[in-house]
């Protein structure tokens, strides 16, 4: 029988911010076992990676398992990858943050396994053709990509086995081609189809061929530990693999490199998995890609056009998502402030630094920007995470400067061209918008390190559709039975949810309704706004004074009288104390018209207590007696002079106060979002609108205070 040496990497991954019992449970059903059964056969030999959240929760919570690895690793039957440690997207990370996280990794893996690290596990397998020359100097000689890569640059399916040569500049790196075939067939079907498929491949005459998939999919996923562990997969095919020693030669990546040269050169375009490819998609062009991809296989076409028909790229994500770039600016602007900081120290560098720079890493973990099978940027737990870890970094910068004080700046934060406000001190930083509605898009607590404004709007998405129609087939017809459809979805109702925003879930967003308008109207994007300043840009100027740091908006806009238009001038100021953690917000409005009656002063805060119905954290009410809601309940307040968000588990205390006494209007913003096990209710944060009376005289104002303070 012809020999066929075959590959076989194994990728390991938590992310940042996730639950400890999620921790446990993966370690419990995955890693031990899949650990367990590979030290039983000795020869099944794998490339393993582990990430660096992972290996943190694992050398905390469970420290005799790297010795298990290590012992594999000196008896040649383990080689462990390396990868930037906190799973980053390697693609969109300054050159010295990708280096230094793939350094970190490495200098793990010499100290826990005595291995010196050759392979690196890409994140998502997201290439970019510029991957080589960012890895130089790391010592990294290889790393893997789908096969999938490789056709989309021309070649065919039947040269593609062993490994290949690319470089960028001069900077060589080697590539092994995932079989998409193997990844599908690895563990869902049968042991023996994946001897099938290596029995073809030795007849054909391939010296290797490569598997490389998250591990997670043999225990973890739904449905997989008792299908893998407990019935037995994993321990079939290790033993197949074991009864197939002859002609199978499981072979060490680092080690086939060693003794076989590169099928040939290549260049990859920016390409990853077919799955993220599709996701990456607005949403409104995923029904069109699937129509193709539909009809081309009716038309038995398929095979041979796929190479030609390919999704989006990764970086998308960011223009979909307003909230995941935020996000990934913030963490830009976070990475180039330590930069600056270590270069003003000129080598001398604090452990503090050092400290900042790890929190910066952890920021990175890729999880958090991007949305697919998985909830990923859905998940405000995640989001939540990178905003901690970020405002760690700066705290931890700002304690090393010292001092009491407030400054405010104008500057194109996020790389669209147009400026931003922010204002900053030691407890608090709030970034504002003077191209968009003069709206805040950002208040961090640095006391706390929390993102208050971490919140997600509601959007369509490509799956959105199926949610409908299994809701449809769920329905009982008329005279028949109802059906239950493929699509499945945690509870019923969230059809409900898909309402999508007209705006972007900022701050300090500012409407004018007329009277009939509700809560309920708001929730389901049915109002009506009457005038133009919750759209459109205002003047921006700075006005910084011994104690306090404040930025003045204005513009002139149209409220709707009638069937005319009355012009209204507006001044709205941010004011930041440096002593004090409070943001004071004052707005006036002037017009020579006689508005119409019976209009509505309503700015719109965005805010987040990360969970609707935690019984530790709560809207407050005062009053006799004190009135303590769930964030995930619609309410109404008459007669409002403040409101107070309260987070026990942080120990902190939000509270806003109003001027002149308003109604409060207040209703969770939920979505209906995909995940691993189905379709789910996700609480992305909660919208507060304070409603106000609205009715200068001709020639007079009306003005209007907004204070948000931490406790």
């Amino acid at each position: 029988m012809q020999e066929i040496r075959f590959i076989f990497a194994v990728h390991n991954h938590q992310p940042v911010g996730n639950f400890g019992h999620v921790f446990e449970k993966a370690f419990d059903t995955c890693y031990r076992p899949f650990l367990d059964l590979l030290a039983a056969f000795p020869a099944v030999r794998v490339g393993l990676h582990y990430s660096g959240p992972l290996i943190e929760w694992i050398e905390e919570n469970r420290p005799g398992f790297f010795d298990g690895v290590r012992d594999l690793c000196a008896r040649g039957q383990v080689e462990v990858l390396t990868g930037g440690f906190y799973e980053p997207m390697l693609a969109v990370l300054p050159d010295r943050d990708a280096r230094g996280q793939v350094n970190m990794l490495s200098d793990f893996i010499r100290r826990r396994f005595g291995q010196e690290p050759r392979g690196l596990w890409l994140t998502e397998r997201v290439w970019e053709p510029d991957i080589p020359r960012m890895l130089d100097g790391t010592g990294v000689e290889y790393t893997l990509a789908d096969d999938s890569h490789f056709s989309y640059a021309g070649l065919d399916a039947d040269t593609l086995h062993g490994y290949f040569i690319t470089d960028k500049a001069g900077k060589p790196l080697s590539v092994f081609p995932i079989s998409q075939q193997l990844r599908y067939t690895i563990p869902f079907k049968p042991v023996a189809d994946t001897l099938d498929f290596l029995r073809q491949a030795a007849w054909r005459r391939f010296d290797a061929v490569t598997y490389g998939d998250d591990g997670e999919k043999f225990g973890l996923w739904p449905g997989t530990f008792q299908w893998v562990i407990e019935q037995g997969w994993l321990a079939r095919f290790f033993q197949a693999m074991t009864d197939s020693s002859e002609w199978v030669k499981m072979t060490l990546p680092g080690e086939f490199i060693s003794s076989h040269q590169p099928a040939a050169r290549v260049y990859l375009p920016t390409a990853s998995y077919e799955e993220m490819m599709e996701w990456s998609l607005p949403a409104a062009a995923v029904p069109h890609f699937r129509e193709l991809r539909d009809r081309l296989k009716s038309e038995e076409t398929w095979d041979r056009y796929r190479p030609f028909v390919r999704g989006g790229l990764w970086q998308s994500f960011l223009a979909r998502y307003p909230e995941a770039n935020r996000m990934y600016r913030r963490m830009l602007r976070v990475s180039e402030e330590i930069d600056r900081e270590i270069a003003g120290r000129r080598g001398k560098t604090p452990k503090a630094i050092e400290d900042a720079r790890r929190d910066l890493y952890r920021a990175q973990c890729n999880c958090a920007y991007w949305h697919g099978l998985f909830g990923g940027l859905y998940l405000n737990s995640l989001r939540h995470a990178v905003y901690t870890r970020l405002n760690r970094a700066v705290k931890t910068l700002d304690d090393l400067r010292g001092g009491e004080w407030a400054r405010s700046r104008i500057v194109d934060l996020d790389d669209d061209l147009r400026n931003e406000a922010i204002l900053e001190s030691r407890s608090m930083a709030v970034t504002i918008r003077p191209s968009e509605s003069g709206a805040v898009e950002g208040i961090d607590l640095k006391d706390h390190s929390f993102n208050l404004t971490n919140t997600l709007g509601r959007r369509p998405e490509g799956y959105h559709d199926q949610i409908r129609e299994a809701a449809g087939r769920r329905r009982r017809p008329e005279g028949g039975q109802a059906e239950e459809g493929p699509a499945r979805a945690k509870e019923d109702g969230l059809e409900d949810l898909l309402v999508y925003d007209r705006f972007e879930r900022l701050s300090f967003l500012d409407h004018f309704i007329a009277r009939g308008t509700d809560v309920w109207h708001f929730q389901r994007e049915q109002y009506d706004d009457v005038a133009d300043f919750s759209r459109g840009a205002w003047e921006v100027k700075r006005k910084d004074q011994s104690g306090y740091a404040s930025v003045r908006l204005s513009r002139t806009g149209t409220i709707r009288c009638g069937g005319a238009e009355c012009q209204v001038r507006a001044e709205k100021a941010f004011t930041l104390h440096a002593r004090n953690p409070v943001l004071t917000v004052s707005y006036r409005f002037a017009s020579d018209a006689g508005l119409p009656p019976e209009l509505f002063f309503a700015p719109e805060l965005n805010l987040s207590l990360l969970a609707g119905d935690d019984p530790k954290r709560r809207i407050v009410i005062p009053g006799t007696p004190e009135r303590v809601e769930a964030p995930g309940k619609v309410l109404t307040a008459v007669g409002l002079t403040a409101f107070s968000l309260r987070d026990e588990w942080l120990g902190m205390k939000v509270t806003v106060t109003v001027d002149p006494i308003a109604e409060l209007w207040h209703f969770p913003v939920e979505t209906a979002s995909q995940s691993e096990d189905g379709f789910e209710r996700t609480y992305q944060g909660s919208a507060f609108i304070l409603v106000f009376p609205f009715s200068p005289p001709p020639g007079g104002s009306a003005k209007f205070t907004i204070q948000l303070k931490q406790e």
